[in-house]
């Protein structure tokens, strides 16, 4: 079966074909933004510079359309009828690539999702599965949690001294014996009467 468009044609409409600021990618940027999370674009230190990326929470986002990454059962990842071994090859190369960048990212402690683009009709279904990729810390962020909650405990315990004046690179230990010498209204004299009033 030959191409209906000329080569030229399939050119131009191949070329407008977005890698970035896709329409189902602006869908799940407008949920999460609606959402209150905060995000960053396409970061280039990541392997495969994902869509969408949660610093906070440890968490990628990729959406995907179905036909350039291939999503299994989905009626839109029909191969085209012509030159079918140039698109199983490029097909497959995206298939793989991707399993290896969230190999990646999964071995350096990141959550993955992947959004489809079918999936971006539904915003219900967007919000749970962002909620649930982004309801709690990641583990690593956990541990940091809990470091400080450790040391917020801990400084509670110290008499009511202020955390600015306990940092030893701000007050020196002369200034800190000043701030907690014996107070003014008991002089010596008054001491001294407490003493014998016992």
């Amino acid at each position: 079966m030959s191409d209906r468009l000329t080569r030229k044609q399939r050119s131009i409409l191949m070329a407008g074909v977005r890698t970035k600021h896709t329409g189902p990618e602006l869908k799940v940027r407008s949920i999460a933004h609606g959402a209150s999370y905060r995000f960053s674009l396409h970061r280039k230190d990541l392997p495969g510079r994902p869509d969408i990326v949660f610093p906070r929470y440890k968490s990628v986002v990729y959406v995907h359309a179905c036909f350039w990454h291939q999503h299994k059962g989905c009626s839109k990842s029909v191969l085209p009828a012509t030159r079918k071994d140039f698109w199983t090859a490029k097909l497959s190369r995206n298939v793989s690539r991707d399993a290896e960048n969230m190999r990646s990212l999964r071995r350096a402690g990141w959550r993955v999702l992947v959004i489809w683009e079918y999936q971006t009709r539904d915003r219900d279904l967007v919000a749970r599965k962002l909620s649930a990729s982004c309801s709690d810390p990641c583990p690593s962020a956990k541990l940091r949690l809990d470091r400080v909650n450790a040391g917020l405990a801990r400084q509670s315990n110290r008499d009511c001294v202020p955390s600015r004046i306990l940092k030893r690179n701000q007050f020196s230990d002369s200034f800190l014996s000043y701030l907690f010498r014996t107070p003014r209204c008991l002089t010596r004299t008054h001491q001294d009467s407490m003493q014998y009033t016992k």
